[in-house]
């Protein structure tokens, strides 16, 4: 049996601590992102495994998943669409105007591994 690496207890990878800011907009998660050596957390799957494996470090991660203005599909006065970022790929598959505008978008959301 190999050696644990550092961060690691019993064989088991550790995440490192840091600090956490559920940020309520997006003025609060600028402040938060520039406190440290700061990452941002949305979905946390890619994160989290990056700072288990030790990809990166950092000492504070800042959450955007509250912040409504983020999130969904909108059309713009001039007919265009906004994406919130955090829009799920769920969302972008099943609209309804990106599968009449943009069926290829619509098609690649749908297809993705990991669609929520």
């Amino acid at each position: 049996m190999s050696e644990p690496r550092k961060g690691q207890k019993g064989g088991v990878a550790m995440i490192p601590g840091f600090s956490y800011l559920r940020a309520g907009s997006v003025k609060e998660a600028i402040s938060g992102l520039f406190r440290g050596n700061a990452k941002i957390h949305a979905g946390g799957t890619d994160l989290l495994g990056c700072l288990r494996d030790q990809v990166f470090a950092t000492d504070m991660i800042v959450s955007i998943s509250g912040i409504t203005e983020l999130k969904g599909i909108h059309e713009t006065p001039k007919g265009d669409l906004r994406i919130g970022a955090l829009t799920t790929i769920t969302e972008i598959s099943e609209n309804r105007i990106i599968k009449e505008r943009y069926p290829a978008l619509a098609q690649a959301a749908a297809e993705v591994a990991s669609p929520n």
